[in-house]
């Protein structure tokens, strides 16, 4: 299946990516949805956007599981831990907060503070031990154990979104200014 956001009512969409049809319309979100995810299994969506709010979804029967308020702002970027007991997000409000949230309870497990700013995506390492954000202008990676960051200088501009590559040793990252 495929999962979609920012409709103008406010819902996510999913579709069945093989004959295209939609299958079910999750209806929730009191504000534009910008970012959808599924879980590794694919038994779980993650949504959020503008309000801040971070909705869990059950996949087969559309059933809002939980709620979370994740942020002031909006939500610039959810996604599952690799191994989906967890949820990363990151907002567009100016307190460079990333925040770890559990799957099953909703509770919040770790919050990352980095410089102020716009923090626009976020991505789990492979490994599920680390997670990158993008922010204007640079990316950052903390370790999800100590709480160490480290600081990547990007070429400046806004970084769009970010991948790991699959062994977890290289982070990708693309935005205003072409590749990073």
């Amino acid at each position: 299946q495929i999962a979609s956001g920012g409709n103008t009512d406010y819902s996510v969409r999913l579709w069945d990516a093989v004959t295209g049809t939609l299958t079910k319309t999750l209806r929730g979100h009191t504000n534009a949805v910008w970012w959808v995810t599924f879980s590794p299994d694919g038994k779980l969506v993650a949504s959020g956007g503008v309000g801040g709010e971070a909705k869990l979804w059950d996949a087969k029967t559309g059933k809002e599981l939980r709620s979370v308020k994740a942020t002031d702002a909006s939500i610039e970027g959810i996604q599952f831990s690799p191994d989906g007991k967890t949820i990363v997000t990151c907002g567009a409000a100016l307190d460079g907060q990333v925040k770890i949230w559990n799957v099953t309870s909703g509770e919040l497990l770790k919050t990352f503070r980095g410089p102020e700013g716009y923090y626009r995506c976020v991505v789990f390492s492979p490994d599920g031990r680390s997670v990158a954000v993008g922010t204007v202008p640079n990316a950052m990676i903390w370790d999800l154990a100590t709480g160490e960051s480290r600081t990547l200088k990007a070429q400046g501009g806004r970084i769009q979104t970010l991948a790991f590559s699959p062994d977890g040793k290289r982070l990708f990252g693309a935005g205003e200014r072409g590749i990073i």
